[in-house]
């Protein structure tokens, strides 16, 4: 497990396998959710989710102890329910799961690489972005309609990451790239003058 501290953000990068599972900890949300999850890999990966907000909030502030009791929004967008000015976002592919945590509007996106899907670059990427690495403009993206809070409810082909900030919704968004374990992207974005 990494933690990493960037300007008023906490992310936590989790490995699958590498921890000890006591669901005691975990939300209602998440026990709930871990009830509806059909194989074994969804369930591991959730419960990554659910240890990485635990991870990232313990380092966010030590004196909130887990469980930490959210629900998710219309689009899917996890909210803490008593600390409403505590942000979050959960992401998890493959063998890893992430969280970010911050004072404002957070997206957090991880993908493992893979290659080219030409219909989402024709569909989604301008000419800009479809030079760049596929899977890190998708984790862009990603990032920046989680921190919107509409997912993939927003136009991502209205949404320009080749640069270090992007605009969704007519907010602005500030995009960081996270040095990611080998063979993955992982991408922040946090929402500018909140």
């Amino acid at each position: 497990m990494d933690i990493i501290k960037l300007d008023d953000i906490v992310l936590s990068i989790v490995k699958i396998d590498s921890f000890e599972i006591d669901e005691s900890l975990f939300s209602g949300y998440r026990r709930k959710r871990l009830g509806e999850l059909k194989t074994d890999l969804l369930k591991k990966q959730s419960c990554a989710a659910e240890y990485a907000l635990i991870c990232a909030m313990q380092a966010y502030s030590n004196e909130i102890l887990p469980p930490f009791e959210y629900f998710a929004s219309e689009h899917g967008k996890p909210e803490f329910i008593e600390y409403k000015s505590i942000h979050f976002s959960l992401s998890h592919s493959g063998d890893y799961a992430v969280c970010a945590i911050g004072e404002r509007p957070v997206g957090i996106d991880v993908e493992k690489k893979h290659d080219i899907i030409s219909g989402v670059v024709d569909k989604y990427y301008n000419p800009a972005e479809a030079k760049m690495d596929f899977t890190d403009v998708w984790t862009r993206k990603e990032a920046v309609v989680k921190a919107d809070g509409r997912g993939i409810a927003a136009d991502l082909s209205q949404i320009d990451v080749s640069a270090d900030t992007a605009q969704c919704s007519e907010k602005k968004y500030h995009l960081y790239k996270i040095d990611a374990p080998e063979g993955y992207f992982i991408s922040v974005a946090t929402l500018i003058d909140f």
